[in-house]
């Protein structure tokens, strides 16, 4: 954990106080916590995610002064996801902002980008941002089915952990202790707003096997069973009566 804590002044929104997007004349703090956190977590079992916490663009680096070992940018990200072999695809965004790096720092190399603006500080994402997140990642993978989905917030534990859990709980049946626990080991940090954790316990997806013979609901969740797509699993959604367009941004 580090000690370093940038230049600015302190208060509300982290290093550099009352940060109001009206009066910014540059790029502005580095995020509270942010220092605190681990850049880039492991792919999460039995899923296309990797989590890492927001990159920051160079001006925000040189602005506050971050040492050079401390930096992460997009480019590091890049770098270091290569030197894991993850063959990153898509990077979907959730932080509250847009001030932390230009997406074309991934566009610009081949990594696509998804802006899914969301409030966090404890607010549970609704229904409709949830089905938002889950059509992102079904209409990806059935296009690039072999690339794997970057996620982040800002310290990338619990907006992200919310809404990759909620994922595999109803698109693998995962049980909610088990995704949960498996954010955790892939995050290298737990989701640690208990808003979050509660709003997952108490979850039921409606598509649930049955006891009794193994078979979904008639009513089963919205997309494919697997969080893990394959060519096969998009070809058979096509011919129940989707069209190449459905996977399209």
């Amino acid at each position: 954990m580090s000690n370093y804590r940038g230049r600015g002044r302190r208060g509300r929104g982290g290093i550099g106080g009352n940060w109001r997007g009206d009066q910014r004349r540059g790029p502005g703090p580095v995020p509270a916590k942010w220092f605190d956190y681990k850049k880039l977590g492991e792919r999460m079992e039995g899923s296309q995610f990797i989590i890492f916490k927001t990159p920051l663009k160079d001006d925000i680096n040189r602005e506050n002064n971050v040492p050079e070992d401390q930096r992460f940018t997009p480019s590091d990200l890049l770098r270091m996801a290569a030197d894991k072999g993850y063959d990153l695809g898509l990077v979907i965004d959730m932080t509250n902002t847009k001030r932390y790096y230009q997406p074309t720092e991934f566009t610009s190399k081949g990594v696509e980008y998804e802006k899914m603006k969301l409030e966090g500080h404890g607010v549970v994402p609704s229904e409709e941002e949830v089905q938002s997140f889950r059509m992102t990642v079904d209409r990806f993978l059935c296009r690039k089915y072999n690339k794997l989905i970057g996620v982040h917030g800002t310290t990338s534990t619990n907006r992200p952990g919310y809404l990759i859990c909620r994922y595999l709980m109803e698109k693998q049946n995962v049980e909610p202790s088990k995704a949960i626990e498996d954010f955790k080991t892939a995050r290298g940090h737990p989701i640690d707003e208990q808003s979050y954790i509660d709003a997952l316990m108490s979850f039921e997806p409606v598509g649930r096997k049955s006891k009794s013979n193994g078979d979904e609901d008639e009513n089963v969740l919205h997309g494919m069973a697997s969080a893990s797509l394959n060519k096969q699993d998009c070809d058979e959604r096509r011919r129940d009566g989707f069209t190449e367009d459905d996977y399209r941004y």
